[in-house]
């Protein structure tokens, strides 16, 4: 819901001329998500977030007269998006094959939770923000040790794998000014947050170990946490080399830390 409009709104912001084709009657499924049933101006916020500088068009793609209409817009332009689970495009006849042989030079970004291939593709699983968060243990290491995993609030599947799609839309116009040649982009929400996680991957790659949730803490680094402080208010320090521990050991007022052995 979020994934596949967000990442036009980025570009729209930045001066591209975005066309949303809103499947009706019931249309974008945002409209009736909200926070607290509260509305701006009879439309609802989440809506609004997705969508800046867009025009909208009313388009029932189910329709042979709403697909013909379709192919004479992707004949005009530079990038075609979708965030369906794979093969609803091209059953449609809108489809990368479909619209390459209208425009050869088109960009044709497909956006979803597991992409275009594998197994869950194959399965025809749907996704979201949460479940991209669950399948790659995002949730699971976001939390502190014992507690309920914590999908994190910020969307982070849907925000950021829109960012980070649209950086491969900008590469492949790039590319496309360079050789003449359009290109399907394949993108994986599930896959882009395994890639937010840093070293746990890589860690569970190699060693075969099963990295465990630290809460605030940091691993790769010491000190690196979040502290109460005596006021009850809150501090985050972060000391990753000597110079900064360093630093730290004379702030404290216990600068022979600096050189003690145990903290090498």
């Amino acid at each position: 819901m979020l994934l596949g409009p967000m990442g036009p709104a980025l570009l729209a912001q930045m001066g591209a001329e975005v066309i949303r084709c809103e499947i009706p009657p019931m249309g974008d499924s945002t409209r009736s998500l909200n926070p607290f049933g509260w509305f701006f101006k009879d439309q609802s916020p989440l809506l609004l977030h997705i969508n800046q500088n867009k025009y909208w068009l009313g388009l029932d793609l189910h329709k042979h007269e709403a697909r013909k209409i379709f192919c004479e817009l992707a004949a005009k332009c530079d990038i075609v998006e979708n965030n369906f689970r794979p093969g609803v495009m091209e059953e449609w006849g809108i489809g990368y094959r479909q619209i390459s042989e209208i425009n050869p030079g088109i960009i044709f970004l497909s956006k979803n939770g597991y992409g275009q291939w594998g197994q869950y593709a194959k399965e025809n699983r749907p996704s979201n923000d949460g479940a991209s968060q669950a399948l790659t243990g995002y949730s699971y290491m976001s939390r502190f040790p014992g507690q309920t995993p914590l999908k994190l609030r910020a969307y982070i599947g849907d925000n950021y794998g829109a960012m980070c799609a649209e950086i491969a839309v900008l590469a492949a116009l790039y590319y496309r000014d360079r050789t003449g040649k359009g290109q399907f982009i394949e993108f994986s929400q599930t896959e882009n947050v395994m890639r937010t996680m840093a070293w746990i991957w890589p860690y569970l790659r190699i060693t075969g170990k099963q990295p465990q949730p630290t809460g605030n803490r940091d691993v790769s680094m010491c000190p690196a946490d979040t502290f109460r402080c005596s006021d009850d208010r809150f501090v985050a320090i972060a000391a990753p080399d000597s110079a900064e521990f360093g630093g730290l050991c004379r702030a404290m007022g216990m600068p022979e830390l600096a050189d003690d052995p145990r903290f090498r």
